[in-house]
């Protein structure tokens, strides 16, 4: 899963969904702005495996966006950011996400939530979510993708 963090991201959530994902026997990846990691709301130091212009979400099989009110808004003006959240909807992960993270959702034009982005407000959440990822791809956006793309190429130069 490459794990999506800014300055000032949740502890309690990026806690929960490493302690989450290790009982289940999955991999996961810091992924920052800069390689040297984030600081979490509580002070914590996060290295980061992925710095996000090497670190897109085509590697991850999942991912979870979460960054802070303010970290979202350096994300908003980065084109590797928006490609992050874009290409994880448009290639049906499962995407588990922060308040914030909606607005890199609106900046990267995914034109919708569905079930296959779960809101993580919680340990609880982070379970759910944790479960869903096993199925893989959230298929039934499969169509809608296709079919964003298919109105795009059938308009006019």
């Amino acid at each position: 899963m490459g794990l999506f963090l800014t300055d000032g991201s949740s502890a309690d959530l990026f806690n929960a969904l490493t302690e989450a994902l290790e009982a289940e026997g999955a991999m996961c990846e810091v992924v920052a702005l800069k390689i040297g990691g984030v600081s979490l709301d509580d002070g914590t130091k996060v290295a980061a495996k992925q710095k996000i212009d090497g670190g897109p979400s085509v590697l991850f099989d999942a991912a979870a966006v979460l960054p802070s009110e303010a970290g979202v808004a350096m994300l908003l003006k980065d084109a590797a950011s928006k490609d992050f959240a874009a290409d994880a909807f448009g290639h049906c992960k499962f995407i588990g996400y922060s308040a914030a993270a909606t607005f890199l959702f609106d900046a990267a034009r995914v034109p919708e939530l569905d079930d296959g982005l779960l809101a993580l407000r919680g340990a609880k959440d982070v379970q759910a979510f944790v479960a869903s990822c096993r199925k893989l791809r959230y298929w039934p956006r499969e169509m809608k993708v296709d079919l964003d793309a298919a109105s795009l190429s059938a308009q006019p130069y």
